[in-house]
């Protein structure tokens, strides 16, 4: 009886700590944005993605870089409600080089929804923070870009930087639209991000104790 009561005491106090950890994607006012992560990404539809090497050498930092180029359009603190963030895309930049983007194109329409939280958990493991790097980060972990269904899915990731413990990731999609690679598929991270503070209110809800 006394092992299962020191048991009971521990999920307790595990439950609790993790409530905390969750609070605090809440609770500070400040973040890091760490950008669009597309370690793992898949392009479907080949038709759409014709030059898949200008996809990883140009569109990559392009979709990254545009966001703080264009922040009035892209508010990340608007739509996190956070007071101060701060860019470092070094950790997305070092990854995205790494692609082996050819084996990622693909007609399979099947890999849209390929990532799990574990696999999200297994990639912010891998992060390499500088010295000065602390509290909430945030991260687009990109799942898949679909050409066929004009769609791309993300998972939208907090977590807590001096661990290296995901907080919170909750996938989300955003439908891709108009001229040019660059702009139609930021139309899908652009909706992703409009549709954020409707989502942080229900996560708010849940997670917030």
């Amino acid at each position: 009886m006394k092992n299962l009561g020191l048991l009971f005491i521990a999920v307790l106090l595990s439950i609790y700590s993790f409530s905390q950890d969750m609070s605090s994607v809440f609770q500070t006012q400040s973040a890091t944005w760490f950008g669009l992560d597309f370690s793992e990404a898949y392009f479907i539809g080949s038709e759409g993605f014709t030059n898949p090497q200008d996809i990883k050498d140009r569109y990559f930092d392009s979709w990254n870089i545009l966001i703080n180029n264009e922040y009035d359009k892209y508010d990340i603190g608007k739509y996190f409600q956070k007071e101060n963030v701060e860019f470092s895309l070094d950790n997305v930049t070092a990854r995205n080089k790494e692609v082996n983007i050819y084996d990622r194109v693909i007609d399979d329409n099947s890999k849209m929804l390929h990532l799990d939280e574990s696999k999200v958990q297994e990639i912010i493991a891998s992060y390499e923070f500088k010295n000065d790097e602390q509290g909430l980060g945030i991260v687009l972990i990109v799942e898949s870009f679909s050409k066929t269904s004009q769609m791309a899915n993300y998972y939208v990731t907090f977590f807590d930087i001096d661990s290296k413990k995901v907080l919170l990731t909750d996938r989300m999609d955003g439908k891709a639209s108009g001229f040019g690679i660059r702009n139609y598929w930021a139309k899908s991270y652009s909706q992703v991000f409009k549709a954020v503070p409707k989502k942080y209110n229900t996560w708010k809800n849940k997670y917030n104790k």
